[in-house]
């Protein structure tokens, strides 16, 4: 290959975004079979028109992110970066090209709820929704921007050195089977915490999210470098992620009762 285009492809390459952080699969089949416990008949029955028959809300949960080849633009539209003097969530300030999962869940809520797209693009938002909703609830998708380690410094896990995201994303529920996480979700979602999550606009579940990657996902890291990930850390992170993805649930379901009243 000459050297301009080996070159070339470097250049691109720096500039192609980040691989997005999301809960794995288990996670998100999880999240859809419990929220399919909390929406109602009506919206449930809008939902089997959209989707193609037999797929329930947990076998479509994982479809958008097997997008990225196919549609690379939609990468950036399962995270957000706040900085860490934040105090709220600010759009203008945290997703100037309205490409984050904030603005793309209002979006897709928009879409799905006018329906006026033919039917087949309202089907991709409605998938779009219950995917986001679960990475909505993954704190590092609403963690630091990128850059001087402090959004994914390294860690070790089992001997195993990894990206704190990796952490995250691939050992947290692992070896866990989706009934044994729906049944843990399931446990979380009391009559005060169903109340208490189902308030809140898009930009306070952010900015919740956000609170738990600070105070849990890189609050609680043990001290040295690379981290070495303790008992203490592991178990406080688990804790804290399965209360997020009950949370997930219960918002997920809220969405498409908002969109399909």
């Amino acid at each position: 290959m000459p050297l301009r285009a080996l070159l070339g492809l470097v250049a691109v390459s720096f500039l192609l975004p980040a691989p997005s952080l999301a809960w794995d699969e288990t996670a998100h089949r999880a999240i859809a079979r419990i929220a399919e416990e909390h929406i109602s008949a009506s919206a449930l029955r809008r939902y089997r028109y959209y989707v193609p028959s037999g797929q329930e809300l947990e076998d479509v949960s994982y479809w958008a992110q097997s997008l990225f080849q196919e549609r690379p633009e939609t990468e950036a539209w399962h995270s957000i970066t706040l900085p860490p003097d934040a105090t709220a969530v600010d759009l203008q300030r945290d997703c100037p090209l309205g490409d984050c999962i904030t603005v793309k869940i209002r979006e897709a809520e928009g879409i799905v709820r006018l329906a006026h797209k033919p039917r087949a693009v309202v089907s991709d938002y409605v998938r779009f929704l219950v995917h986001l909703a679960g990475d909505l609830h993954q704190p590092l998708n609403a963690g630091y921007p990128p850059g001087e380690g402090v959004s994914d410094p390294p860690v070790v896990y089992q001997g195993v050195e990894m990206p704190l995201s990796k952490f995250w994303d691939d050992h947290l529920f692992e070896g866990v089977s989706v009934d044994e996480l729906a049944d843990r979700i399931r446990r979380r979602i009391t009559p005060s915490k169903l109340r208490e999550w189902q308030t809140g606009t898009l930009k306070d579940w952010t900015w919740d999210t956000h609170l738990v990657a600070v105070r849990v996902a890189y609050g609680s890291l043990p001290a040295g470098t690379p981290r070495q990930l303790d008992a203490e850390y592991v178990a406080t992170a688990r804790s804290a992620a399965e209360e997020q993805l009950a949370k997930a649930a219960v918002r997920l379901a809220v969405s498409l009762d908002r969109v399909w009243p």
